[in-house]
């Protein structure tokens, strides 16, 4: 077991001095350049749940409710025994009415065993059209979705290890069209350490003894101290819509998170989290792109390739186990988009309803502006 905590240590430590400076200095000093994204079923990059996008979508060193399975599968160990996850948002209301993401997320945690989860992922993209080769045309409904299953287990006190395997499927043409409608598989995996340095925190009770006990909040709060994540997510072979020789990267992701409760009360609680995140692929022009386990190391190789770092953080500010308030930055040089957000939860103890709504600047408008998204967690 000693042993095990030095490795841990030593992974936890590396991540922490070696990747973050590294992603900080290129978030801030990447240049601005517009590109169109390599990848397809690109619905997989849609971060889901109105507690995490509330943050700007900073939630790989958090991962402390059933979104976990989303955004670092290793923070299902997080829960003690039980969560689940529903949330719901109108896509790119600027533009159009009928773009719907849902997410729905639940797990389960068995002693000595350790947790499970599932989720669903839902896109529709409402009503297409398609037109044969007389002029008749035919409406149909376009939708992704994908399914995932997952496991966590607790390598340590602090420190967690979590996978999930997902199924996907993408319809983008008529019934009957060979071409248009894809299947595709993949997996995600995920590191948590948390806790590792609880002096990190400032922790004190205001409320005296059995009245403090009534405004307790643990399940929805992260442990003392700074918490760091990583996840890469979306690995698996190419899709392809009719033709094996022509298939498309699946938008494989890293995702480096820090988490910190730096203050820890009775009262109130306050939590910073900063995520950075890099789209591991590795296009070739007219040529297919890498496979993905090529492209873990090869997205890296490019030119440019630091300039796709993408750069979150957020903040929440909770009071008692009643209510919290949150907001969020996300930074994309690369495709020069800029939003906060701002969201706010309330609830009893073990089931909240969370709501979060995008904000863009006037000089870096961007379809996601004036998003809104509903949620309700719950956590055992």
């Amino acid at each position: 077991m000693r042993w095990n905590k030095k490795i841990i240590k030593v992974i936890s430590c590396s991540l922490l001095f070696i990747f973050f400076p590294i992603f900080l200095g290129i978030a801030f000093l990447s240049s601005s350049a517009y590109a169109v994204s390599e990848a397809a079923v690109l619905f997989l990059m849609i971060e889901p749940g109105a507690r995490a996008t509330s943050m700007g979508g900073s939630f790989t060193g958090i991962a402390n409710d059933a979104t976990a399975m989303y955004y670092n599968p290793a923070g299902l160990t997080q829960m003690k025994i039980g969560s689940a996850e529903l949330s719901s948002v109108q896509w790119l209301r600027s533009f159009t009415n009928d773009i719907f993401h849902r997410y729905a997320a639940a797990s389960y945690s068995f002693p000595e065993m350790g947790t499970f989860g599932v989720s669903v992922t839902y896109l529709q993209l409402g009503d297409c059209f398609s037109m044969d080769e007389q002029g008749n045309t035919e409406k149909f409904k376009a939708y992704e979705y994908a399914l995932s299953l997952g496991y966590a287990m607790k390598v340590d006190k602090n420190f967690s290890f979590g996978f999930s395997g997902k199924y996907i499927k993408s319809n983008l043409a008529a019934p009957g069209t060979d071409f248009g409608t894809a299947t595709a598989w993949a997996f995600d995996i995920g590191i948590l350490y948390n806790n590792f340095a609880p002096d990190l925190c400032y922790k004190r009770k205001f409320l005296p003894g059995n009245f403090s006990q009534l405004f307790k909040w643990t399940r929805h709060r992260i442990p003392p101290g700074p918490s760091i994540g990583l996840s890469i997510l979306n690995m698996g072979p190419k899709i392809s819509y009719g033709d094996s020789h022509q298939g498309d990267p699946l938008p494989q992701n890293l995702r480096l998170g820090l988490a910190w409760n730096f203050f820890d009360s009775d009262l109130i609680s306050i939590i910073g989290s900063v995520d950075f995140r890099k789209l591991l692929v590795r296009p070739h022009g007219d040529k297919p792109a890498d496979d993905y386990y090529k492209a873990l190391f090869t997205a890296w190789q490019e030119e440019d390739a630091l300039n796709d770092v993408t750069i979150s953080a957020g903040l929440e500010f909770s009071l008692f186990s009643l209510s919290s308030l949150r907001l969020g930055r996300y930074i994309d040089n690369e495709g020069q988009v800029k939003y906060w957000t701002i969201g706010l939860d309330f609830g009893a103890e073990t089931a909240r309803f969370n709501l979060s709504y995008y904000m863009t600047e006037d000089d870096n408008w961007c379809p996601l502006d004036e998003t809104i998204t509903f949620g309700l967690s719950v956590a055992y």
